[in-house]
Formats: structure tokens, sequence, C-alpha cells
């Protein structure tokens, strides 16, 4: 099929593609085009053999931009553009079906896409796609004119994307303002909110319904449905008639009122970066004690999820490869982190991060637009914060509950709107006795916000447990031991057993050996008196709380450390038995 072969053709130049409803430049297929657009030629054939007739969206961004002419609405980009061409290398231009064209360059830096740049050209870069060659709008093929390769834009292309340019009056137009795209999440709140603002300026009803749909039709990707325009439009003229004008106007009066029915929202399974442990699109707490090996766990699932291999707990996954970012306060990458993912046979080219050291780590904050900048060109799939406390804003108060809830709350936004899941470790205290909740540093509102917890702990031996403590999706995991040898994790088996069970252990041996060492003290202050029978040191050590097991664990120490010593006594006082009799050996 031609369409596969024009998408296999884009693939080989380094693009990404998806397939668009037929006959439509907009009509999408799959559920997210800017995480699912491919580059897997398997993945294509399979789309196309679907539905041959499936248009094709070729992604953009990523080192190229398309410069988008238009011809429609009274606008003529044809005409705008001529008088730069002569300036530009010539390249491969893509004729639309309206009489447009495409003009694709490779570029050095980040563009950005933008509406109406000048008169009837808008520009598609990071973030955008346009139709590729072979798809056909109302019986009209976009078509390749020429052969020419994908040139390298120069400084008159650069000027002309950053709308250097000041237009002659015979072109209708004097530079305008880019604005970016509208995606879905935003584009009612952007329409009310423009449609609120012509309303303001004295526009009626007809007109600001005629420039919203154009808007509409214009920057949201997708549009929205012509119905949910009118509605917003209503909404915002039904507000301004019932509006006393006398009254103090609020902020929020600028925020639309416009409410889906349940009805209009689509049912989704839920989806997991891990099965059954860690969910997409929201955030899941890595907890422990220090050096107890959250960060071998970390770089572990960083490097499995980055080549689809199973975990070190699983056998087989249908995962593909994703790409994963890592923001480490603590660990520098050349030295501990890089070791350790190479250990788990990561693949390099899909994990990124900004090393410890470089001056930009400090702007990577829950909730800063440097973080959202770095997902929006990045497109990760997964995010780790290691700790949480190197990344909350400046002066959060971990004890303060708004302020983590605040502060988390911006990953939950950035999740749902960019697709991306969150791994973030934090220290837990240590309460004894204490259930999870309490154990998650010092605020509830971690535990409370997460959707799946999950506890890292040092048993003996080297012995180690994973203990899945919180999950909103499904069941509790069983917990998984493991070890760690020379960065490598090693599987050692599961437990039916919980932090809670482990901490509660460890502390009972804790206090057995506290204990045990008080007991040997006072067996050894009561020999100095003198030769004592056994069951004389039993009656006085039983006597001050120490129990038989303890007693007993103690004497059997003092021997082995030949500190005591004991002999037998046939002068059996009751007559019945021999007595055992303990005293200090030489050593003591």
């Amino acid at each position: 099929m031609f369409i596969v072969q024009a998408a296999n053709n884009y693939i080989y130049l380094g693009f990404s593609v998806f397939p668009l409803k037929e006959n439509t430049k907009d009509g999408q297929v799959v559920s997210s085009w800017i995480n699912e657009a491919t580059r897997d030629k398997e993945q294509v054939a399979l789309w196309w053999h679907k539905n041959p007739n499936y248009n094709l969206g070729v992604k953009t961004g990523n080192g190229y931009i398309v410069i988008d002419v238009d011809n429609k609405n009274g606008k003529n980009g044809n005409k705008v553009i001529e008088k730069f061409l002569d300036e530009f290398p010539k390249t491969r231009i893509v004729r639309t079906p309206n009489d447009g064209i495409h003009i694709y360059y490779k570029v050095d830096r980040e563009i950005r896409c933008k509406v109406n740049l000048y008169e009837g050209i808008d520009i598609r870069g990071d973030g955008g796609y346009v139709v590729g060659v072979g798809s056909v709008i109302n019986g009209k093929e976009y078509k390749m004119d020429g052969g020419a390769r994908i040139a390298e834009a120069n400084e008159a292309v650069y000027r002309f994307l950053e709308g250097g340019y000041k237009l002659e009056k015979e072109y209708g137009h004097e530079d305008t303002q880019s604005s970016d795209y509208i995606y879905e999440g935003e584009r009612n709140d952007r329409i009310f909110k423009e449609a609120t603002a012509l309303k303001a300026k004295g526009l009626n009803y007809l007109s600001i319904v005629a420039a919203m749909k154009e808007e509409n039709q214009l920057k949201c990707i997708p549009p929205l449905d012509e119905k949910e325009v009118l509605t917003i439009c209503s909404s915002v003229e039904k507000r301004f008639a019932c509006r006393d004008k006398s009254l103090n106007r609020h902020p929020d009066d600028e925020i639309s009122t416009v409410l889906k029915s349940v009805d209009e929202i689509k049912q989704q399974e839920m989806e997991w970066v891990i099965e059954g442990l860690i969910p997409k699109n929201q955030i899941t707490i890595l907890a422990g004690d220090g050096g107890v090996g959250k960060t071998s766990v970390w770089a572990h699932i960083a490097a499995r999820l980055s080549t689809g291999q199973p975990l070190f707990f699983e056998k087989e996954t249908g995962r593909k490869p994703m790409n994963i970012v890592y923001f480490s306060g603590e660990d520098p990458t050349d030295v501990v982190l890089k070791k350790k993912i190479l250990e788990s046979e990561g693949d390099m080219k899909r994990i990124r991060t900004i090393e410890l050291g470089d001056e930009r780590l400090s702007h990577v904050r829950f909730g800063s637009r440097f973080l959202e900048n770095i997902i929006q060109d990045n497109r990760p799939d997964v995010i780790i914060f290691d700790p949480l406390q190197s990344f909350l804003p400046a002066h959060t108060n971990m004890s303060a509950r708004n302020q983590m809830r605040d502060a988390l709350g911006n990953l939950l936004y950035l999740g749902r709107k960019y697709q991306v899941s969150f791994l973030v470790t934090c220290h837990t205290n240590k309460k004894p006795n204490a259930g999870p909740r309490e154990r998650a540093a010092d605020s509830a509102d971690i535990w409370d916000i997460a959707r799946s917890f999950i506890f890292v702990g040092v048993l003996k031996d080297d012995l180690r447990y994973l203990s899945n403590e919180k999950n909103n999706y499904a069941e509790l995991q069983k917990t998984y031991l493991f070890s760690v040898g020379k960065n490598k994790i090693e599987f050692k088996g599961v437990s039916d057993k919980r932090d809670f069970d482990f901490q509660n252990e460890k502390l009972k041996n804790q206090r057995n050996e506290s204990s045990l060492s008080l007991a040997k003290e006072d067996i050894l202050s009561l020999l100095k008196n003198g030769e004592q029978r056994s069951k004389d040191i039993e009656n006085v050590l039983r006597g001050v709380g120490y129990t038989p097991s303890v007693i007993d664990r103690a004497r059997r120490e003092l021997r082995k450390e030949k500190l005591i010593d004991f002999r037998k006594d046939g002068s059996n006082r009751d007559g019945d038995k021999q007595e055992t009799i303990y005293y200090l050996t030489e050593n003591c």
C-alpha cells in the first residue's frame, strides 16, 4: 500500500507517525497521538491492515519543523511566503488539497508550534503534527512536490520562524503574536475565556460563535464538537445577561462553568507501568530507611522499563520499552547510578537525566515551569525523583498538611496532562510499632496522595524486602525478597509478611539483645560475690523481669566467652539430686 510506504519513508527520515481517521486531518484513531506516534514499522503495518484508508499523521519536533502554508477563509498564505522563498534553502515541499504547501526543514533548536504567525501561515514544531504524503481529503491527495531532500534551516528560516519579519500592508497583516495549540484538557476553559473576553469587548453572540468556531478548528487538538462550542458561547451569553455590572467582579467569573455529563466521559481500563504495582499517570512512593537499597531498586526499575524486560520478581511481560527521566539529589550518575543501571541491562539511550552538580537541577521542583518544559520536550513515560525532599518547592514544610498536598498535587496534574507516571523515593521515620502510614516520612499527605506505596527494608544476611503497603487500584502484591550483590538485584522468594511485621520482629530482636546484655552483666555481678547455685541465679534474675530463655542464653554465652563455668555439687542439701554451681573463671 502506498500510504504504508509513505509512512515507512517518514520513519526512515526520523519521524514518528500515527493513523488518522479516513478523510480527516484530525480524527484520532489512537488514544494519544503524542505518546503513541511510533517508528515501529510492524505497528504501522498493523494500523493500516486494520483500515487501508486511514490518513497519515506525522509528528513534528525533535529536529524537524514544517511551515504550514494555507489558502482558505480569505487567507493567502502562498502570497505571503512567496517573498521569502528565495532566501530559504531548497527543501522538501508537500502540496496539500486546499492548494497550500508544507515546507519541511531540519532545525538545531527547539521550535514550538505557532498559529497564524503570519497570515495563512502556521508553524508545526515540538508538540504538533502535519498530515503526511498519501493522505486524502475529499478525494484530493497530499502529494510530494519534486524530490528534494529535507534541508537544514538557515538564518533566514530561523528569523522567519521567530516572527522577525514585518509584513507589508498589502498582505493585509502586520506581525501577530503566535500562540500555542490548545490540547485536550484545556480546550473548554480556553474557549470559555476567549469568548468571555470578546463579550467584554462588546461583540454580539453570533460574532463570538463565529470566532470561537474558527479558534476551535485552528487551535484545538483535537477540535471540540461544534455543539460543545455553542454550549460554551451560550454559557458566556447567559452569564453576561444575568450579571449585575454594578457588583464587584470576581476572578472566578472568568472560569467556565460548563460541566461534562458522566455519560460523555469514556470509561477506561486502569493501565499499569508495572502490572498491579505501579499505576500509569499516578504517583507511586518508594520508601525506606537510609541504606536499605532504595537507589538500587529504582535504578533496576528504570533499567528494566527502558528495555521492556521483566523486573527481578516478574517472569514474562508484554511491556514495550519506555522512556525514563530520573533526577537524583544525592548520587552522581558517573560514579554510582550509571553502574547500577548497566548492571540491570538498561537502554542508556532511553534514560535521561540532569547530572548532580548541574545548576539546572536546582530548578527541578514539583510544580515548576521548568519541570513541565522538560516533560513537554522529552516526553518521558516515567519520571523518578530521588529523594522527595530534594525536589519540594522552596520553604515547603513537610509537617504542614496543605503544603505537601499542594506540592504533590502538581505531579497529579502533570501526570494526567502529559500521560507520565511518577516514582518518588522518600525516607521513613523510625517510630516503634508504627504502621505504614505513620512511617511515611513526616507527612500523612505523602501516604494519602500516592496511589501505590512500596517499602524497602533489610532483614538479615543482606536479605531485603519490597513490600506493597498501599494500592488504590489493585490488591496488595506479595512481598518480594531480594539481595543486592555488586549492584545486581537477585530474587530470593516471596513472603506474606509486611513492613510492619518485619519492623516488629526487628524491634523484638533488638529488645532481646538489649535484655541479654543486661542479664549477662547481672550474672557476672552476682558471681563477683562468690559461687552461686543455678536456682539462686534464676530466682534473682526472674525477680527483676528476665525470662527463663534470656537467663539460659546469658549463661550459655558467658560460658562460651569463658567468663564463667559450673560444676556439679554432690552434697545435695535436699538429698535427691546434684546441684549446679556457677563461678567466675580466671578470665573474668
